[in-house]
């Protein structure tokens, strides 16, 4: 994006907000609510004898609210993570409907589409196999 290559990218809220922290991304922003919410993950070994350890801690972190300052201060939660943003529908961040009405527009779209292929390729072979009329003089 900065040497005008690309003019979007869609990233994962928490890498993108990482990246633009940086030196060399400090022109570039994040904009608008989030598509959805994800969890995050931590990758162990099979069988890590620390994982019961592991979750403990978690857990005790995101009751006494540990987990949402760091991921306040690390992650600059943004407004739209908030109860009381209207983005927030309660339904764990999803999309609305307005939102993804773009999606049935292309889909109608493409299905109005492939019918007119259809009916024109299937006229072209009707008349391509209609028997030739016979003119008697």
């Amino acid at each position: 994006m900065l040497d005008n290559h690309i003019d979007v990218a869609i990233a994962d809220s928490s890498s993108a907000d990482y990246f633009i922290q940086m030196p060399d991304y400090d022109r570039l922003q994040t904009t608008g609510p989030p598509f959805g919410k994800s969890y995050f993950g931590i990758a162990i070994p099979k069988q890590w004898p620390y994982k019961q350890d592991l979750d403990k801690n978690i857990m005790d972190l995101k009751l006494n609210g540990e987990l949402d300052r760091l991921l306040s201060e690390w992650f600059q939660q943004k407004h739209y993570d908030r109860e009381d943003n209207p983005y927030n529908n309660g339904l764990d961040g999803g999309m609305t409907i307005e939102e993804t009405s773009g999606l049935f527009y292309i889909f109608a779209g493409l299905t109005g589409l492939n019918f007119i292929v259809f009916v024109c390729v299937y006229l072209y072979h009707w008349k391509k196999k209609a028997p030739a009329e016979v003119v008697i003089f």
